[in-house]
């Protein structure tokens, strides 16, 4: 059995997520796999239920990159990795010391979840910054980015990474979970009926997510009489500044038309209790919400930003200039006078198919297996 290390940074939202789907599948049964990553957003309390069996190990480090290597180190001098696999551009940096130290020769594999933006590397520090971050990923055997448009991108921010090998693998979902989700009864449980339109928002509220563009769409929507339908939207997660969010919904005195849930145990059945999901990202890497909805066959609205826009491609989707109120208010009209929902839920099974997590594990895992033969390992 291989022993795998994984240094994570931010093990939330998508990478957690990602841990959870991809390593906990039967592709890595011949994997102890031991992951080096803070206690963040309560991510030591759920490892055991996300990962339930004894292939895995979670070591804790503090809450910043210097202890994140300081552990890693401590990790590597302890016991002998046949793999080490970074998860995220500041976990790159965290494990790239240590492991050139300790062990040079074992594969060392980054996968990359996030894109990078023209503001990261203004000024002199921001090309330090950028020469830095080309040499730490040159050094890697293989960087893995989670869809076409996160590779083009770190590519056209840092060209010197061409010189390493590249191998794109396309994020995934659980295609079973949300199959078998049946709707909840949210119209029963908040006392409305079909005169209201349901939008779910399901993301963390942060700049990133795009939020406050949809509370824009719903401020022009509500004063039209003669929309069919008004508008609620349910918020699924309290994450990031949701304080601040809530604080200017009032301000506006837009409270009746926003509701917010801190937890849903079955995202599918929430899905497909909604009329529509909105996603309106300002950037993705790729992201796996909107293949969610989709598998669910619940209509979605979603912007045409970077990430995003790859994952709703050829689906039926309305996809919306990012950061635009006005477009996010139209689609909600068109979706008020109809939602296609039965396009949506005919495009279910093929949308299964396409974003099935298994591809995902499988290209993953014969990854690792043609790494380690070229080691003899």
């Amino acid at each position: 059995m291989k022993n795998i290390l994984l240094v994570v940074r931010w093990p939330v939202g998508g990478i957690r997520t990602y841990l959870k789907y991809v390593f906990s599948g039967p592709e890595f049964d011949n994997y102890r796999i031991r992951v080096v990553a803070p206690d963040v957003a309560g991510f030591g309390a759920q490892f055991g239920t996300v990962f339930a069996t004894d292939r895995f190990e979670y070591v804790p480090c503090e809450d910043s990159p210097k202890d994140l290597l300081r552990v890693t180190w401590r990790e590597l001098r302890r016991t002998k990795f046949d793999l080490i696999n970074a998860q995220g551009f500041t976990s790159a940096i965290a494990a790239l010391l240590p492991s050139v130290v300790q062990c040079a020769n074992v594969p060392r594999v980054l996968t990359v979840h996030d894109v990078l933006h023209e503001v990261q590397f203004n000024g002199w520090k921001g090309r330090v910054k950028r020469w830095l971050m080309a040499q730490v990923f040159k050094r890697y055997h293989c960087i893995i980015p989670v869809s076409n448009d996160c590779r083009d991108n770190m590519v056209s921010f840092l060209p010197e990474v061409i010189e390493t090998r590249i191998n794109t693998i396309l994020n995934g979902v659980s295609v079973e979970r949300l199959a078998t989700s049946k709707p909840l009864g949210l119209r029963g449980q908040l006392g409305i009926d079909d005169h209201t339109l349901l939008v779910g928002f399901m993301g963390r509220f942060m700049a990133q997510k795009g939020f406050r563009y949809l509370v824009d769409a719903v401020e022009k929507l509500i004063g039209e009489a003669s929309l069919r339908r008004r508008p609620l939207v349910l918020c699924f997660g309290i994450g990031g500044f949701y304080r601040e969010e809530m604080a200017d919904i009032k301000a506006r005195g837009l409270s009746e038309h926003f509701k917010l849930f801190d937890h849903i145990e079955d995202v599918g059945a929430a899905m497909k209790a909604l009329d529509v999901v909105v996603m309106p990202s300002l950037w993705e890497a790729c992201p796996l919400l909107p293949m969610e909805v989709l598998i669910c066959g619940t209509p979605l609205i979603a912007s045409n930003c970077i990430g995003l826009r790859e994952v709703v491609a050829d689906t039926p989707a309305w996809v919306v200039p990012q950061a635009d109120g006005e477009a996010l208010a139209n689609a909600l009209r068109e979706v008020a006078r109809d939602s296609r929902r039965a396009v949506f839920e005919n495009y279910a099974p093929k949308a299964a198919q396409r974003f099935d997590v298994t591809t995902t594990r499988s290209g993953l895992a014969a990854l690792y297996t043609e790494l380690l033969q070229e080691r003899g390992r």
